[in-house]
């Protein structure tokens, strides 16, 4: 089964499984695979708007990668205040 992450924050994909053949004939191992794809797909779609995630980003006053610790409480204050929500 390959996982594939291809877009930010958290999407997540089923988009290959294998089968062994040699316990099913061969367009049964095809339709299978086919349904536990959609299946396995389906449930994390269903898992992911359950969860629902917001992302945020301060609105101003911390440098990028600066440091909270030497950051005053007021501009702490400002930027969670004015935070506004990133769309992915």
């Amino acid at each position: 089964m390959l996982l594939s992450n291809t877009d930010f924050p958290v999407y997540l994909e089923v988009v290959d499984i294998k089968i062994d053949r040699k316990f099913l004939a061969e367009k049964d191992a095809e339709v299978l695979e086919d349904l536990i794809l959609a299946a396995v797909n389906n449930a994390i779609t269903k898992a992911q708007q359950l969860v629902k995630i917001k992302i945020t980003r301060l609105a101003y006053g911390l440098p990028a990668g600066g440091d909270l610790e030497f950051a005053d409480e007021v501009t702490l204050w400002e930027s969670l205040d004015g935070r506004r929500e990133v769309h992915p």
